[in-house]
């Protein structure tokens, strides 16, 4: 395990994590050397070839689990991801982002206009005012 890993995912990592919501590049390469680390223990009887290509099938696992649960630091072309991930809604500025947020929109206004619409007949007589006030209208 490289040290400047260890040391970066217990301080910047954690910002990183907290902001963005994913793994922090440092992790997902401490997990890495510990993946072939572990390999190459175990491995002890296989070829350079082979040890490689199973360290390889390990590390293509490792991306899919991180793809998987949207947790993975880079793009499929290498580049660190960025934005703030809110719980529940996404990263913002996604399409995932904004269509919850549309729909926390809606429903606070739906819920602003039945509120609205119980005080007023609550404040002003409820449904009697209603039937005073549509009769009124049709004359």
């Amino acid at each position: 395990m490289s040290l400047l890993d260890s040391i970066g995912a217990n301080t910047v990592g954690v910002l990183y994590r907290a902001w963005t919501g994913n793994v922090d590049p440092y992790t997902k390469n401490l997990q890495r050397q510990e993946n072939n680390t572990a390999i190459a223990k175990a491995g002890a009887g296989l070829t350079p070839e082979q040890l490689a290509a199973v360290q390889a099938q390990a590390d293509r696992e490792l991306e899919s689990i991180l793809n998987a649960n949207d947790a993975n630091p880079t793009n499929a072309d290498g580049s660190l991801k960025a934005g703030l991930r809110i719980p529940g809604f996404g990263v913002v500025g996604s399409a995932q982002f904004l269509k919850r947020a549309e729909t926390v929109v809606y429903v606070v206004l739906g819920l602003l206009i039945l509120g609205g619409t119980a005080y007023v007949l609550v404040e002003f007589g409820g449904v009697k005012f209603l039937k005073k006030a549509a009769r009124e209208i049709r004359r």
